[in-house]
Order: C-alpha cells, then sequence, then structure tokens
C-alpha cells in the first residue's frame, strides 16, 4: 500500500514542477526528448564499459577506476551538449 502513496506524490510532485517550469518558459518537449535520448546512449555505453571491464579486469581496483573514469569522463561533455541543447531550445535567457 505504501508503494501506491509514493507512485501518487511523485506523480503529483512532477506535475507541480513540469506546470512550474512550463510557466517560466524552462520546459521543452524537443529539449526533454532529445536530452533523454543522450542520456540514455551514455548510459548504454557505460554499461558496455562496465561488463567489458568487469569480464577484461584481472584487478578488481583496476576495473573499478577504469569505470569510475569511464562515468567521469563522459558526464562533463553529457553535461556542455545538455545544455547547448537546453538552450537551442529555449533560448540563451535560461
Amino acid at each position: 500500500m505504501s508503494w501506491i502513496v509514493s507512485v501518487v506524490l511523485f506523480l503529483g510532485l512532477a506535475l507541480v514542477t513540469y506546470r512550474a517550469a512550463k510557466l517560466r518558459g524552462e520546459w521543452s518537449w524537443p529539449a526533454f526528448f532529445w536530452t533523454l535520448g543522450l542520456i540514455l546512449v551514455y548510459v548504454g555505453l557505460v554499461a558496455a564499459i562496465v561488463v567489458a571491464t568487469i569480464a577484461w579486469g584481472p584487478d578488481p581496483a583496476i576495473a573499478t577506476a577504469a569505470i569510475v573514469a569511464a562515468v567521469l569522463v563522459g558526464a562533463v561533455p553529457l553535461g556542455i551538449v545538455a545544455k547547448r541543447i537546453q538552450r537551442h531550445y529555449l533560448g540563451p535567457h535560461v
């Protein structure tokens, strides 16, 4: 029963946040879907690196370092591209 309350609260919070962002001019569905696609590709690449590193890595410390490096190296370009997508659809004022 508690999961139902959690889902209802989450959906209510998401709706309130969406409406507030839409009123402030900070929301764009095309920007959302482009960013979502970008994140899904990034997660897929990191998952492939994790699987390859775990299969290859003879030393757990080296495997962990490779996984953390892949996540950190990819996060910065992902943020830059996401910000450019947002500016493209919403303008430079956002």
